[in-house]
Protein backbone atom coordinates (compact mmCIF):
# COMPACT_ATOMS: atom_id res chain seq x y z
CA UNK A 1 0.00 0.00 0.00
CA UNK A 2 1.03 3.73 -1.14
CA UNK A 3 -0.30 6.73 0.57
CA UNK A 4 0.46 10.33 -0.76
CA UNK A 5 2.76 12.27 0.84
CA UNK A 6 1.10 15.27 -1.01
CA UNK A 7 -2.58 14.34 -0.01
CA UNK A 8 -4.91 16.67 2.35
CA UNK A 9 -5.55 15.85 5.27
CA UNK A 10 -9.77 15.64 6.32
CA UNK A 11 -9.83 16.41 10.01
CA UNK A 12 -12.34 16.12 12.86
CA UNK A 13 -12.10 19.92 13.09
CA UNK A 14 -13.60 20.15 9.30
CA UNK A 15 -16.33 17.59 10.06
CA UNK A 16 -17.40 20.42 12.57
CA UNK A 17 -17.39 23.06 10.23
CA UNK A 18 -19.11 21.33 7.45
CA UNK A 19 -22.23 20.60 10.17
CA UNK A 20 -22.02 24.44 11.78
CA UNK A 21 -21.92 25.91 7.96
CA UNK A 22 -25.01 23.39 6.84
CA UNK A 23 -26.85 24.62 9.67
CA UNK A 24 -26.10 28.56 9.16
CA UNK A 25 -27.65 27.47 5.40
CA UNK A 26 -30.81 26.14 6.83
CA UNK A 27 -33.23 25.83 3.48
CA UNK A 28 -30.33 26.15 1.12
CA UNK A 29 -27.94 23.96 2.65
CA UNK A 30 -25.74 21.91 0.05
CA UNK A 31 -27.14 18.87 1.56
CA UNK A 32 -23.15 17.76 2.02
CA UNK A 33 -22.24 14.22 4.12
CA UNK A 34 -20.90 16.83 6.75
CA UNK A 35 -17.65 14.77 6.79
CA UNK A 36 -15.63 17.78 6.47
CA UNK A 37 -14.65 17.23 2.50
CA UNK A 38 -15.28 20.97 1.45
CA UNK A 39 -13.84 22.80 4.18
CA UNK A 40 -10.71 20.62 3.92
CA UNK A 41 -10.36 21.46 0.12
CA UNK A 42 -11.00 24.82 0.95
CA UNK A 43 -8.04 25.00 3.35
CA UNK A 44 -5.69 23.56 0.50
CA UNK A 45 -6.67 25.89 -1.76
CA UNK A 46 -6.03 28.88 0.65
CA UNK A 47 -2.63 27.34 1.15
CA UNK A 48 -3.67 26.35 4.80
CA UNK A 49 -3.96 22.68 4.20
CA UNK A 50 -2.30 19.92 6.14
CA UNK A 51 -0.49 17.65 4.05
CA UNK A 52 -0.34 13.70 4.84
CA UNK A 53 3.86 14.02 4.42
CA UNK A 54 3.79 16.04 7.30
CA UNK A 55 2.85 13.21 9.74
CA UNK A 56 6.71 11.63 8.71
CA UNK A 57 7.68 15.45 10.22
CA UNK A 58 6.69 16.04 13.58
CA UNK A 59 8.06 19.49 14.01
CA UNK A 60 6.72 20.34 10.83
CA UNK A 61 3.27 19.23 11.70
CA UNK A 62 2.77 20.93 14.70
CA UNK A 63 3.85 23.95 13.17
CA UNK A 64 1.77 23.50 10.37
CA UNK A 65 -1.11 23.16 12.15
CA UNK A 66 -0.65 25.97 14.41
CA UNK A 67 -0.53 28.42 11.78
CA UNK A 68 -3.76 26.67 10.56
CA UNK A 69 -6.06 27.34 13.83
CA UNK A 70 -4.51 30.91 14.15
CA UNK A 71 -6.22 31.53 10.81
CA UNK A 72 -9.04 29.21 11.29
CA UNK A 73 -10.40 29.68 14.69
CA UNK A 74 -11.08 32.90 14.90
CA UNK A 75 -13.07 32.75 11.67
CA UNK A 76 -15.56 29.83 13.15
CA UNK A 77 -15.86 31.57 16.15
CA UNK A 78 -16.99 34.91 15.03
CA UNK A 79 -19.55 33.05 12.19
CA UNK A 80 -21.03 30.61 14.26
CA UNK A 81 -22.31 31.49 17.88
CA UNK A 82 -22.44 27.80 19.24
CA UNK A 83 -18.55 27.09 18.06
CA UNK A 84 -16.24 25.52 20.54
CA UNK A 85 -13.08 24.04 20.14
CA UNK A 86 -10.38 23.25 22.66
CA UNK A 87 -7.61 21.24 21.03
CA UNK A 88 -4.42 22.83 21.19
CA UNK A 89 -2.01 22.45 18.17
CA UNK A 90 0.31 19.82 20.08
CA UNK A 91 -2.77 17.71 20.84
CA UNK A 92 -3.49 17.63 17.88
CA UNK A 93 -0.81 16.64 16.11
CA UNK A 94 0.21 13.96 19.29
CA UNK A 95 -3.49 12.56 17.94
CA UNK A 96 -2.62 12.15 14.68
CA UNK A 97 0.54 10.59 15.14
CA UNK A 98 -1.16 8.12 17.02
CA UNK A 99 -4.26 7.20 14.87
CA UNK A 100 -1.77 7.25 11.55
CA UNK A 101 1.23 4.98 13.74
CA UNK A 102 -0.33 1.61 11.64
CA UNK A 103 0.02 3.17 8.33
CA UNK A 104 2.52 5.87 8.04
CA UNK A 105 4.57 3.55 7.07
CA UNK A 106 3.01 3.52 3.65
CA UNK A 107 3.27 7.59 3.17
CA UNK A 108 5.76 8.15 0.23
CA UNK A 109 5.95 10.13 -3.47
CA UNK A 110 3.58 8.17 -4.72
CA UNK A 111 4.35 9.03 -8.17
CA UNK A 112 7.88 6.61 -8.53
CA UNK A 113 6.16 2.94 -7.77
CA UNK A 114 3.42 4.23 -10.26
CA UNK A 115 6.22 5.02 -12.13
CA UNK A 116 7.65 1.90 -11.96
CA UNK A 117 4.79 -0.18 -12.44
CA UNK A 118 4.73 2.07 -16.21
CA UNK A 119 7.83 1.22 -17.12
CA UNK A 120 7.12 -2.65 -16.28
CA UNK A 121 3.68 -2.54 -18.77
CA UNK A 122 1.93 -2.87 -15.79
CA UNK A 123 -2.12 -2.68 -16.10
CA UNK A 124 -2.87 1.02 -13.94
CA UNK A 125 -6.85 0.50 -12.34
CA UNK A 126 -7.97 4.48 -11.11
CA UNK A 127 -11.47 4.67 -9.49
CA UNK A 128 -13.24 8.26 -10.00
CA UNK A 129 -15.06 9.53 -6.73
CA UNK A 130 -18.58 9.74 -7.75
CA UNK A 131 -20.32 10.99 -11.83
CA UNK A 132 -19.17 14.15 -13.73
CA UNK A 133 -22.02 15.63 -12.94
CA UNK A 134 -20.79 16.29 -9.42
CA UNK A 135 -17.71 17.35 -10.87
CA UNK A 136 -16.33 20.68 -8.70
CA UNK A 137 -16.35 22.26 -12.29
CA UNK A 138 -18.44 20.57 -14.79
CA UNK A 139 -21.19 19.31 -12.80
CA UNK A 140 -23.83 21.38 -11.57
CA UNK A 141 -22.41 23.89 -9.49
CA UNK A 142 -23.42 24.84 -6.56
CA UNK A 143 -24.19 21.37 -6.48
CA UNK A 144 -21.57 19.11 -6.46
CA UNK A 145 -18.51 17.31 -4.53
CA UNK A 146 -15.21 19.51 -3.60
CA UNK A 147 -12.99 18.23 -5.79
CA UNK A 148 -12.40 17.08 -9.85
CA UNK A 149 -14.09 13.50 -10.37
CA UNK A 150 -13.50 13.04 -14.15
CA UNK A 151 -11.79 11.25 -16.10
CA UNK A 152 -8.82 13.39 -17.10
CA UNK A 153 -7.76 14.10 -13.46
CA UNK A 154 -7.05 10.30 -12.79
CA UNK A 155 -3.59 11.10 -13.98
CA UNK A 156 -3.09 14.27 -11.54
CA UNK A 157 -4.73 13.05 -8.97
CA UNK A 158 -2.57 9.79 -8.93
CA UNK A 159 1.02 11.39 -8.90
CA UNK A 160 1.00 10.55 -13.04
CA UNK A 161 0.32 13.73 -14.64
CA UNK A 162 1.40 12.77 -17.92
CA UNK A 163 -1.09 9.73 -17.75
CA UNK A 164 -3.28 9.10 -21.17
CA UNK A 165 -5.89 5.47 -20.42
CA UNK A 166 -6.54 3.18 -22.63
CA UNK A 167 -9.81 2.53 -21.77
CA UNK A 168 -11.88 4.66 -19.80
CA UNK A 169 -15.39 2.74 -18.76
CA UNK A 170 -18.12 4.95 -17.45
CA UNK A 171 -20.74 3.57 -14.97
CA UNK A 172 -24.03 4.55 -15.25
CA UNK A 173 -27.37 2.72 -13.83
CA UNK A 174 -30.31 1.99 -15.74
CA UNK A 175 -32.18 4.80 -14.20
CA UNK A 176 -31.14 7.91 -12.70
CA UNK A 177 -30.67 9.04 -8.85
CA UNK A 178 -29.21 11.47 -6.63
CA UNK A 179 -28.57 12.49 -3.12
CA UNK A 180 -27.63 16.22 -1.75
CA UNK A 181 -29.06 18.83 -3.00
CA UNK A 182 -29.22 19.80 -7.00
CA UNK A 183 -31.25 19.16 -9.56
CA UNK A 184 -33.03 15.59 -11.06
CA UNK A 185 -34.65 16.81 -14.14
CA UNK A 186 -36.14 12.75 -14.69
CA UNK A 187 -37.40 12.76 -11.30
CA UNK A 188 -40.08 9.92 -10.75
CA UNK A 189 -44.13 11.16 -9.30
CA UNK A 190 -43.89 7.79 -6.87
CA UNK A 191 -40.19 7.17 -5.88
CA UNK A 192 -40.56 4.92 -2.73
CA UNK A 193 -41.24 1.82 -3.43
CA UNK A 194 -38.69 1.69 -6.45
CA UNK A 195 -36.47 3.14 -4.43
CA UNK A 196 -36.65 0.46 -2.15
CA UNK A 197 -36.41 -2.15 -4.50
CA UNK A 198 -33.26 -0.60 -5.89
CA UNK A 199 -31.96 -0.31 -2.43
CA UNK A 200 -30.90 3.27 -3.24
CA UNK A 201 -29.60 5.20 0.01
CA UNK A 202 -26.77 7.43 0.39
CA UNK A 203 -23.81 5.42 1.38
CA UNK A 204 -22.10 7.82 3.83
CA UNK A 205 -25.40 8.69 5.01
CA UNK A 206 -28.22 6.49 4.49
CA UNK A 207 -30.09 9.11 3.13
CA UNK A 208 -33.28 8.12 0.98
CA UNK A 209 -32.16 9.34 -3.17
CA UNK A 210 -33.95 10.80 -5.32
CA UNK A 211 -35.19 8.61 -7.91
CA UNK A 212 -35.76 9.31 -11.66
CA UNK A 213 -35.60 7.86 -15.37
CA UNK A 214 -32.78 7.43 -16.99
CA UNK A 215 -30.94 10.95 -18.46
CA UNK A 216 -29.83 10.59 -21.72
CA UNK A 217 -28.66 13.81 -21.87
CA UNK A 218 -26.96 14.09 -18.51
CA UNK A 219 -25.30 10.71 -19.23
CA UNK A 220 -24.19 11.15 -22.85
CA UNK A 221 -22.35 15.04 -20.95
CA UNK A 222 -20.58 12.83 -18.46
CA UNK A 223 -19.35 10.15 -21.18
CA UNK A 224 -18.13 12.93 -23.47
CA UNK A 225 -16.50 14.38 -20.60
CA UNK A 226 -14.87 11.77 -19.59
CA UNK A 227 -13.88 10.90 -22.88
CA UNK A 228 -15.60 7.37 -22.49
CA UNK A 229 -14.68 4.33 -24.43
CA UNK A 230 -17.75 2.15 -23.23
CA UNK A 231 -20.55 2.00 -20.80
CA UNK A 232 -21.13 -0.38 -18.06
CA UNK A 233 -25.03 -0.23 -17.33
CA UNK A 234 -25.57 -1.16 -14.08
CA UNK A 235 -28.99 -2.44 -12.09
CA UNK A 236 -30.66 -3.45 -15.34
CA UNK A 237 -32.99 -5.94 -13.16
CA UNK A 238 -34.13 -2.95 -10.74
CA UNK A 239 -36.63 -2.09 -13.77
CA UNK A 240 -38.17 -5.30 -13.68
CA UNK A 241 -42.19 -4.76 -13.77
CA UNK A 242 -41.75 -0.82 -13.94
CA UNK A 243 -44.78 -0.56 -16.27
CA UNK A 244 -44.03 2.80 -16.68
CA UNK A 245 -40.57 3.00 -18.34
CA UNK A 246 -39.00 5.89 -20.50
CA UNK A 247 -35.84 7.41 -21.37
CA UNK A 248 -35.19 11.18 -20.78
CA UNK A 249 -34.13 12.16 -25.12
CA UNK A 250 -34.36 15.27 -24.44
CA UNK A 251 -35.28 18.55 -22.46
CA UNK A 252 -38.02 21.38 -22.79
CA UNK A 253 -37.42 25.21 -22.14
CA UNK A 254 -34.95 27.94 -22.03
CA UNK A 255 -31.01 27.13 -22.07
CA UNK A 256 -31.45 23.55 -22.11
CA UNK A 257 -28.30 23.50 -24.24
CA UNK A 258 -25.43 23.09 -21.77
CA UNK A 259 -27.64 24.22 -18.88
CA UNK A 260 -25.58 25.95 -15.92
CA UNK A 261 -28.01 26.03 -12.41
CA UNK A 262 -30.62 27.71 -11.73
CA UNK A 263 -31.41 27.35 -15.61
CA UNK A 264 -31.76 23.72 -15.25
CA UNK A 265 -34.07 23.98 -12.52
CA UNK A 266 -36.92 25.21 -15.11
CA UNK A 267 -36.41 22.67 -17.77
CA UNK A 268 -38.87 19.95 -18.73
CA UNK A 269 -38.05 16.19 -19.67
CA UNK A 270 -38.45 15.23 -23.33
CA UNK A 271 -39.41 11.05 -22.92
CA UNK A 272 -39.26 8.96 -24.97
CA UNK A 273 -41.55 5.53 -23.99
CA UNK A 274 -40.02 2.28 -24.01
CA UNK A 275 -41.38 -1.71 -23.61
CA UNK A 276 -41.06 -2.78 -20.24
CA UNK A 277 -40.56 -6.34 -19.41
CA UNK A 278 -41.78 -8.31 -16.26
CA UNK A 279 -39.38 -11.76 -16.54
CA UNK A 280 -36.48 -12.06 -13.78
CA UNK A 281 -33.19 -11.28 -15.15
CA UNK A 282 -30.99 -11.81 -12.31
CA UNK A 283 -29.97 -15.68 -13.66
CA UNK A 284 -29.18 -14.52 -17.12
CA UNK A 285 -25.83 -15.03 -17.89
CA UNK A 286 -25.66 -13.93 -21.76
CA UNK A 287 -27.01 -10.53 -23.16
CA UNK A 288 -29.48 -12.87 -25.58
CA UNK A 289 -30.77 -14.54 -22.40
CA UNK A 290 -32.43 -10.54 -21.25
CA UNK A 291 -35.78 -10.61 -22.30
CA UNK A 292 -36.67 -8.79 -25.57
CA UNK A 293 -37.06 -5.76 -24.24
CA UNK A 294 -34.40 -5.37 -22.12
CA UNK A 295 -32.02 -6.00 -24.60
CA UNK A 296 -34.11 -2.87 -26.69
CA UNK A 297 -33.57 -0.94 -23.50
CA UNK A 298 -29.96 -1.62 -23.29
CA UNK A 299 -29.77 -0.73 -27.10
CA UNK A 300 -31.06 2.25 -27.10
CA UNK A 301 -29.21 3.34 -24.72
CA UNK A 302 -26.18 2.80 -26.43
CA UNK A 303 -27.37 4.17 -29.56
CA UNK A 304 -28.25 7.68 -27.34
CA UNK A 305 -24.37 7.70 -26.02
CA UNK A 306 -23.00 6.87 -28.87
CA UNK A 307 -20.38 4.74 -26.83
CA UNK A 308 -20.85 0.36 -26.68
CA UNK A 309 -22.48 -0.64 -23.38
CA UNK A 310 -20.15 -3.64 -22.89
CA UNK A 311 -21.28 -4.11 -19.60
CA UNK A 312 -24.92 -4.80 -18.56
CA UNK A 313 -25.62 -5.57 -14.44
CA UNK A 314 -28.15 -7.67 -13.51
CA UNK A 315 -27.18 -8.10 -9.96
CA UNK A 316 -24.91 -7.20 -7.66
CA UNK A 317 -22.68 -10.72 -7.47
CA UNK A 318 -19.84 -10.41 -9.80
CA UNK A 319 -21.48 -13.54 -11.88
CA UNK A 320 -24.23 -11.39 -12.48
CA UNK A 321 -22.29 -9.02 -15.14
CA UNK A 322 -22.79 -9.52 -18.43
CA UNK A 323 -19.97 -8.89 -20.71
CA UNK A 324 -20.95 -8.24 -24.61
Amino acid sequence: MCISDRATLCLPLHALEDTLEEQRLGDKAYGSTRQGIAPAYGDRVMKKGILVGWLKQPEVLVERIKFWMDWKLPQLRALYPTFEFEQTAEEMANWLLEVSAPWRDAICNVTLPLKELQAKDQTLLFEAQLGAGRDLVYGEYPWTTSSNVVSMYAGIGSGLPALRPERVIAVAKAFSSSVGTGTLITAMEEQDAFRELAGEFGATTGRPRDMGYFDAVATKNGVELQAATEIALTKVDCLTGLKDLKICVGYEGEHSENPIWPQTAALAPIYEKMESWSEDITGCRKFEELPVAAQKYVLRIEELMGVPVKMVSVGPGREQMIMR
